[in-house]
This record gives C-alpha cells, sequence and structure tokens, in this order.
C-alpha cells in the first residue's frame, strides 16, 4: 500500500527570502570572479607600462649616451668647433619643441567649436572676428587656407551679427598685394553687411594683426579665425598683450606642405613666445577705428 506524501505549501515570505538569497549568492560569485579578473587585468595593464616606460627609459639614456660620446669624441679628436655646433643644434631643438608644445597645452582650452562660439556670442559677446591673412593666389584671389578662414568666420558671423561685433580682415596689403580687400569682397558676397567688415591693412604679422587688433580697432574680446596649426600661436600672443580671446579652427580640407608647415610654425612659436613677453611699453600706431562705426571706410 503506497503512503501519499501530503504536499505542503511554502508561504510567500518563505519563496522570497530563499529567492533574495540566491539572488546574493549568485552576485557575490559574479562580483567576486568579475574582480579577480578586473585585478588581473590591471595587472597585465600595469606591468606592459611599466615595460614601456622602462624601454623608453632605456632607449632615451642610450640615446644621450650615444650624443654625450659622439661629442666627447668630436672633442677628443680636436675638432671643438664640430661639436659645439652639434650640442647647440640638439639644445636648440630641444628649446624649440619645448616652448611650442607648451603654447599648444597653455592654449588649447581657448579653441572652441562653432556651436561654442555661438553660445558665448550670445552670452557675452565679441568685439570682432579677427579674421588672419594666409596669402592670394597669382590672380589676387584667395588661397585655399585664406576661402576657408573668410568663409568660417563669416558663417560664424552671420549666424549672430550683434552677438560678433564686426568682422576684421587683417593681412599684408603691400602695392598691387591686398589681401584685406580680396577677404572684404568674398565675405560680402557670402552675405555679410559691408558696413560691418574692417580692413587692417598693416597685418603684416600674426604679432602685429594682434596688437593692432587692440590698440588701433579698440578690441578687447576677440574670436580669433584661423587654421589649427596658427591658432595656438595666435592665442598665445592675445593672451599675451591682455586681450580675452577665443578662437575657431578653420580646416576644411588637406593643405599641402603640411609638414614643412608644422616645422615651421614651431619655429615661430618660439620666436613670438619671447616676442609677446608682456610689455607695458609696447603698443600699435595708426589711427584709432572704432568697430561700431562703418567698416566700409576702412
Amino acid at each position: 500500500m503506497s503512503v501519499k506524501r501530503k504536499r505542503t505549501r511554502k508561504s510567500g515570505p518563505s519563496v522570497f527570502l530563499r529567492g533574495l538569497s540566491a539572488f546574493f549568492r549568485k552576485t557575490g560569485r559574479g562580483l567576486s570572479a568579475g574582480a579577480k579578473k578586473l585585478g588581473s587585468g590591471l595587472s597585465t595593464g600595469f606591468k606592459k607600462l611599466g615595460h614601456g616606460l622602462a624601454a623608453a627609459a632605456r632607449w632615451l639614456w642610450h640615446g644621450l649616451t650615444a650624443f654625450f660620446g659622439g661629442v666627447g669624441r668630436l672633442l677628443h679628436k680636436g675638432r671643438r668647433p664640430l661639436a659645439l655646433l652639434l650640442f647647440i643644434a640638439v639644445l636648440g631643438t630641444v628649446l624649440v619643441l619645448t616652448v611650442s608644445g607648451g603654447i599648444r597645452r597653455v592654449t588649447r582650452d581657448r579653441i572652441l567649436s562653432p556651436v561654442e562660439a555661438a553660445a558665448q556670442a550670445a552670452d557675452e559677446g565679441f568685439d570682432c572676428i579677427l579674421i588672419l591673412g594666409a596669402g592670394l593666389r597669382d590672380d589676387g584671389s584667395p588661397s585655399h587656407m585664406l576661402y576657408d578662414r573668410v568663409v568660417t568666420g563669416t558663417d560664424l558671423w552671420l549666424s549672430d551679427p550683434d552677438g560678433f561685433g564686426a568682422l576684421l580682415m587683417s593681412g599684408d596689403h603691400t602695392g598691387d598685394y591686398n589681401e584685406p580687400a580680396a577677404m572684404k569682397t568674398l565675405a560680402v558676397s557670402l552675405g555679410a553687411d559691408d558696413r560691418r567688415v574692417f580692413l587692417d591693412h598693416e597685418g603684416y604679422s600674426t604679432y602685429e594683426s594682434l596688437i593692432r587688433a587692440r590698440d588701433v580697432y579698440g578690441a578687447k574680446r576677440v574670436l580669433i579665425v584661423t587654421q589649427e596649426y596658427h591658432l595656438y600661436r595666435a592665442l598665445w600672443i592675445a593672451r599675451s598683450l591682455g586681450l580675452d580671446a577665443c578662437g575657431v579652427t578653420a580646416d576644411k580640407r588637406s593643405y599641402t606642405k603640411e609638414t614643412y608647415r608644422e616645422a615651421r610654425e614651431a619655429l615661430a612659436r618660439y620666436k613670438d613666445y619671447w616676442k609677446a613677453l608682456p610689455d607695458d611699453d609696447e603698443h600699435a600706431d595708426g589711427t584709432p577705428v572704432d568697430l561700431t562705426g562703418d567698416g566700409s571706410r576702412t
């Protein structure tokens, strides 16, 4: 005779507690396994980082040893001028790269996207958008780099003419060579108001463009438009001159001779680092121009 077992119904709280207990057990096992894998991954990562740093340090040590060994051999052979020249060249390269890298680090936070620039124009406003010259073609039309700068700056200005203030075109005007005029012609063709476009005919260098924007045109808060490689130096000069400046990049395409341009720019940053050191006696000459007036007279 078989005996039927009576099934006992488990209460709701009991089932809930068992389920909760199982959940925490599985969660604990999962967290433990995850922690082990994370620890193993971090350990491997730090080991690889340590190996990489050690390898870099060894290469640096070998490089310095080889360099100073070479200088020592030249001195031993009586070639002091050559050794001195080699030492100066390496030291100069280190100084240029150090200053160039420092300028990039200090100014990179002042580079804005077009959206960020528009927000600042609406919030705080700018006295002007300063567009820096970049050369003309043989027929007098803007080069690719200059064209992209003018288009970028004009598009920004058209989005909020009141917030961005004036358009200031600064470049070289020597004889028949007239960068500012070509820049204005392009800006007006894109829809800019002729009366709000001002020309600086003596912007022969980045430094001169910025100091004249301050002293001749009375600008205090400026948005600079140029390509990224150039913008770091322009922002550094503006900072040194006491201008409240931000920048927007005008890199709309690839440009020729980029490697040469970057190397040249590193030297230019080094030069302008010293040139732009604060000097209360440094001022630009010229008849003052009111950026709230009529730009067509410039």
